[in-house]
């Protein structure tokens, strides 16, 4: 076949797969002695190197793979934290910033890294701590590299424990993020010296100073916040609604500094050394090129999408100074490798995946498409091809996208056609800004375009989002549903570009496939009947699901807690495939007269947030399964004891610490079971 002698000709793609594959393992499982599991390794690599010379192509190539297979887990392995077992109170702690901190935000979420824990140095573990710091007009000014000394808590981070919510616990622990700690303002004491590295404190320096040129020039707000996004990867000023119209509209990889701005400063350097130097002194050119290339993705914050366009680039180029020929798909692959061996949890970042999954796409799929199409006009003819590139990036991405985020932007070529040429036009703009700002002049003319074309841009991505069904959101996508999307996908295209007939019976068994998946996932979920009382502190939130409907109880009244609150809940009716709300209902406490006890399936369930019950007595308990207290209920346990005979408590997430202090230490006296949703997660009743 065509595409095996493809493969075959791309040998590099050989070790990656085991490689990648032998990552995950690593990840997952936790290996019982490193040391030994390197010895094992070695001898493993040794042996099956001295009897490969006298195998066969076929054996040699089994052999490799497992070769890479072990160094993918090995290297994942060694690249995880060691077990962290220090979670104390009152402990003292020096540590180092090891991120630039944000003081424009009035809380503050501080990484750093720890170096002693109660006088004991944490050697070179490489451990780091989120510290929560709450600023305000005292706070010191606080820097990368400054050392900390201070008293606090080690505690270990929890996700909340609601269902189907980020697993945020795992996402800190791979970035080597193992606790938490909160201390109050000025109960830390920033000590002399500096700790951390040389050239990273450089770039931040760097980006600090670029960002203050656009302010010196008066471009404020989510204007400045969306072209410090764009041009340096500076994304913490991106308001909520920001983000959401760029995410709808399917333009969100415009303010990610990605592959895409990397290809346009090599462009513009490349062309101005072509205009400067011609064809002579091409390794100067390549010097100048890698440094340029490089700077600014250090500078920009060295996402995953911007060191793998950094490196492809780096290989492109030195093909051409060298004057050889580059295999495109040789290029990708080599770039991940490295990556990946470099920085073993990568591959779970989804900028990293979908950054892989465009460029491929785009590099398989686009001379497909246009192929699609012939226009003789020359202007069509760009259209054309930009729309296909458009095209071919959202196929690559999509099934992935869907899968994390649940969202598919409807316009997303018509974003694509207006806003791609435009940032390109908005960074072509800013690099040459940035390079004359000390011209007083020039500098305010090209700035007033630079603002005025982040203002089009804005109204652009604005009047899109504005539009009907601009995207569709909260839709179901499972796991195996993305491997039967990709399948798909590429039967299609294979088909396509092979006129394999077979290929056409694999699409409709596909088709098949995925139409059973999707059945089989409404037929679940039809008969579901479901209470969920979520973590959500400081307010109660009920949810109450009955096979495509789900009712909302909440007494969140906040704006902004409303939102993140209708995130969660439309979250898991999305999950459960329960998209229709029936009723929300904002309920606030009772005092005194009203008895909620209602009927769950065969469950009984008494929902106590008033202080009614406090002074009743009966001579006979009154049968329940459960009683759920909110923060405004006023009663002792023992006189819930005297009225009804139930399984157990469950606390709700408004209850405040100091209830909760009191009424669980009166039910272990009492021997009543508890379920602490701040503590134990959501609590799910199924009915």
């Amino acid at each position: 076949m065509k595409f095996y002698n493809l493969i075959r000709r791309i040998p590099i793609i050989r070790p990656l797969l085991p490689l990648l594959i032998g990552t995950i393992i690593g990840h997952e499982i936790n290996f019982p002695n490193t040391e030994a599991t390197i010895a094992a390794v070695l001898l493993s690599l040794a042996f099956l190197f001295f009897i490969s010379k006298t195998t066969d192509f076929v054996s040699r190539g089994i052999l490799s793979a497992l070769i890479w297979l072990s160094i993918g887990a090995l290297n994942a392995d060694l690249s995880k934290s060691a077990d962290f077992d220090y979670f104390l109170e009152n402990a003292k702690i020096v540590a180092s910033i090891a991120e630039q901190v944000n003081e424009r935000d009035d809380f503050l979420k501080i990484k750093l890294k720890l170096l002693q824990i109660n006088d004991t140095s944490v050697g070179k573990q490489n451990w780091y701590i989120m510290l929560n710091l709450k600023k305000d007009s005292l706070t010191p000014h606080l820097d990368y590299g400054n050392k900390l000394f201070f008293v606090g808590n080690i505690a270990q981070i929890k996700n909340r424990g609601n269902p189907y919510e980020f697993d945020y616990q795992n996402f800190l622990h791979r970035k080597r993020i193992i606790a938490q700690t909160y201390i109050s303002n000025n109960k830390f004491v920033v000590l002399k010296g500096f700790e951390g590295s040389a050239m990273q404190k450089w770039a931040y320096n760097a980006r600090t100073f670029l960002l203050n040129q656009y302010i010196k020039q008066k471009i404020e707000d989510q204007n400045l916040a969306v072209l410090s996004a764009l041009t340096l990867g500076y994304k913490e000023d991106l308001s909520q609604e920001t983000k959401q119209q760029f995410s709808g509209t399917g333009a969100m990889h415009i303010l990610a500094v990605s592959g895409l701005h990397v290809g346009i400063v090599y462009m513009i350097i490349a062309k101005i050394l072509q205009i400067l130097l011609g064809r002579r002194f091409p390794f100067l050119k390549f010097t100048i090129l890698i440094l340029t290339i490089w700077t600014f993705a250090i500078i920009s914050g060295s996402s995953a999408s911007v060191l793998r366009a950094s490196l492809m680039i780096s290989f492109v180029a030195l093909a051409t100074t060298f004057q050889r020929e580059s295999n495109i798909y040789n290029t990708i692959i080599l770039s991940s490798f490295f990556l990946i061996l470099f920085n073993p949890s990568i591959i779970y970042e989804v900028g990293f995946q979908l950054s892989y999954l465009a460029v491929i796409s785009i590099v398989w799929l686009v001379p497909i498409i246009e192929n699609w199409w012939h226009p003789n006009n020359t202007i069509i003819k760009k259209i054309w091809s930009l729309l296909a590139v458009s095209i071919a990036a959202q196929l690559g991405t999509s099934p992935i996208a869907l899968y994390y985020f649940h969202q598919f932007p409807n316009y997303f070529f018509i974003t694509n056609l207006a806003v791609v040429p435009l940032a390109g036009y908005i960074l072509t703009i800013a690099i040459i800004f940035l390079s004359i700002s000390f011209i007083p002049f020039i500098s305010n003319i090209i700035a007033y375009l630079l603002n005025l074309s982040v203002i089009i841009l804005r109204f652009i991505v604005e009047s899109i989002d504005s539009l009907p069904y601009s995207s569709t959101q909260f839709i179901p996508f499972s796991f195996i549903q993305i491997f039967i999307a990709y399948a798909l996908i590429f039967i299609v295209f294979m088909f396509i570009q092979y006129k394999y007939y077979f290929l056409l019976r694999a699409t409709m068994i596909t088709l098949l496939l995925f139409g059973i998946s999707l059945i089989g996932n409404k037929l679940t979920n039809a008969f579901q009947n479901r209470l969920v009382i979520y973590n959500s502190p400081p307010n109660a939130v009920y949810q109450i699901v009955n096979g495509s409907k789900y009712s909302t109880y909440t007494q969140v009244k906040d704006s902004t807690a409303l939102f993140y609150v209708e995130q969660m809940i439309k979250n898991y009716a999305m999950h459960a495939h329960a998209g229709i709300q029936q009723n929300k209902h904002y309920f606030t406490e009772n005092h005194g007269n009203e008895v909620n006890v209602y009927q769950f399936g065969k469950h009984k369930i008494l929902f106590l947030k008033d202080d009614y019950f406090n002074q009743k007595k009966s001579n006979q308990l009154f049968e329940l399964d459960y009683i759920v207290l909110n923060e405004g209920a006023e009663i002792k346990l023992e006189n819930l004891q005297n009225l009804f005979k139930f399984k157990s408590i469950i606390f709700d997430s408004s209850v405040s610490s100091y209830k909760r202090k009191s009424w669980l230490s009166e039910a272990t006296d009492l021997k009543i079971p508890v379920h602490d949703v701040k503590e134990q997660g959501a609590f799910i009743l199924e009915f």
